[in-house]
């Protein structure tokens, strides 16, 4: 019901959850008729809500992005030792587990995120799948 009225209640032509979303206003400078609506605790609570929720956004797009490409096939025909940029140790890992696709790859012990995104880009640029 807050966020509700947050985002339906208007204060200078906007609706109150633009105005917690600013560092130089927030809920204490909503006028009293808006703020005795809730609680301050209810009030800190959309502010910090309002605040993250760009964050809170792209965290989200990252991850459906991460969890579309952990199902895309590694080609079986790919030879890590012909990947420069690779460290050693991704190059024997990748070599000796043989990963299936980009999210077992993610999941091998001692394999970094840009070991992954190298592995993603060598497989674009050689007729692989789009990693």
């Amino acid at each position: 019901a807050a966020e509700a009225f947050a985002h339906s209640a208007q204060v200078e032509g906007a609706p109150v959850h633009h105005s917690l979303k600013r560092s130089d206003r927030g809920y204490a400078h909503l006028p009293p008729e808006i703020r005795g609506q809730f609680t301050d605790e209810v009030w800190q609570t959309l502010e910090t809500d309002a605040r993250l929720e760009g964050y809170i956004a792209r965290q989200a797009r990252a991850q459906l992005k991460s969890d579309a490409q952990n199902d895309k096939p590694i080609p079986p025909w790919l030879d890590y030792a012909a990947m420069p940029g690779l460290r050693a140790e991704a190059r024997q890992k990748f070599t000796h587990i043989r990963p299936e696709t980009f999210g077992q790859a993610a999941r091998i012990g001692g394999i970094s995120p840009s070991d992954v995104a190298l592995l993603s880009v060598w497989c674009r640029k050689n007729g692989g799948p789009a990693g």
